[in-house]
C-alpha cells in the first residue's frame, strides 16, 4: 500500500506523524524542500 503513496505522505507514515508538518525534522528534510521551494506558501500550510 506505501508503495502507491506519494513520497511525502510515505515519509510522514514512516515517522508515525499525521503530516510532514507535524515532523520536528521538517524544516531541513529534502523531500518537503522540493514542494516548499516551488510554493513559499506551502511551509505554512504544512505548519497549520
Amino acid at each position: 500500500m506505501l508503495d502507491s503513496l506519494c513520497e511525502i505522505r510515505q515519509c510522514a507514515l514512516k515517522k508515525g506523524v499525521t503530516t510532514c508538518g507535524d515532523c520536528p525534522n521538517m524544516d531541513e528534510c529534502q523531500t518537503a524542500s522540493a514542494i516548499i521551494a516551488n510554493n513559499p506558501d506551502a511551509l505554512e500550510n504544512l505548519k497549520g
